[in-house]
């Protein structure tokens, strides 16, 4: 089998990619499908039916859909690739498919600020959830040991868990990753990539060394390490990353500290999280 090219020395542009089950790289250029092999060259294995199309592919089949608005006003699709290389239509929506996430049995997708899913072998498509506001919903991964969902626009970060939809932090969003260790965000806008981990996304029982701070004279210089602290007075926080809050009495702090700074880590009042800091990495 002649190789297309020697490496990516096409002209064309590498639109997406993703790594199938059996860890082969497959990208879309233009309108057609490659796949790398061990010694770095790149095949054309098939085209498929629009130009710049995004690509997901967990299991046995690949999945390839529409995802950029077009000039003219026409239909946005997810198209299902056999390892056979047949090509069937899986959906056909008035939007740009923004963001897939696959189950064994079903997709779930993102167009506009909506969630829907739809059923591989049924390709019936049911609506999942609509934010109050107008925010793209840009990207959408699973946590299969916390049987949880995350989805994010640019602006913010959510989580639906026991039929619960969640507010995970509302200071940025971006594209989603999950590693099995924790939430990772790549916002570029912001040149950040954040991991949040999972023993600040749940409540997972930690090493804590417990203070009772009595009063805001506490000195939170000397703490360091894994530290939970229970306020009775309002105080300022200050996280390694130059972030402040402002902790009052009933407060609870869970999270690692530096030099009495907080590098990451979770305000909980009344039960619930209200701030999350987090491991700051510019680029």
């Amino acid at each position: 089998m002649t190789p297309t090219f020697k490496g990516w020395n096409s002209k064309k542009v590498i639109e997406s990619f993703s790594i199938t089950p059996d860890s082969i790289l497959v990208v879309v250029s233009g309108n057609a499908l490659y796949q790398i092999n061990s010694d770095a060259s790149f095949f054309k294995i098939i085209d498929i039916p629009g130009n710049g199309m995004g690509i997901t592919t967990k299991y046995d089949d690949i999945y390839v859909y529409d995802r950029t608005l077009k000039n003219s006003k026409g239909v946005y699709s997810i198209y299902q690739i056999s390892r056979e290389g047949k090509i069937t239509t899986l959906a056909i929506i008035n939007t740009p498919v923004l963001s897939i996430f696959e189950h064994a049995s079903q997709l779930i997708f993102s167009t506009k600020n909506a969630l829907f899913s739809v059923g591989v072998k049924t390709k019936e498509i049911f609506k999942i959830l609509s934010l109050p506001q107008e925010d793209d919903i840009i990207s959408i991964v699973g946590d299969y040991i916390h049987h949880a969902l995350y989805f994010s626009t640019n602006k913010a970060i959510y989580r639906v868990k026991n039929n619960k939809i969640e507010l995970v932090n509302d200071d940025f969003g971006g594209i989603l990753k999950y590693d099995g260790e924790g939430l990772v965000i790549f916002n570029l806008d912001k040149n950040l990539i954040v991991r949040f981990k999972n023993n600040i996304l749940y409540d997972i029982p930690q090493n804590f060394s417990t203070t009772k701070a009595t009063d805001n004279t506490l000195p939170l210089k000397n703490l360091n390490g894994q530290q939970k602290i229970i306020f009775s007075e309002t105080i300022l926080l200050h996280s390694t990353s130059n972030e402040q809050f402002q902790a009052i009495s009933g407060d609870t702090l869970e999270g690692e500290m530096k030099d009495g700074k907080i590098v990451q880590g979770k305000v909980i009042r009344n039960g619930k999280t209200v701030k999350i800091f987090w491991n700051k990495r510019n680029h």
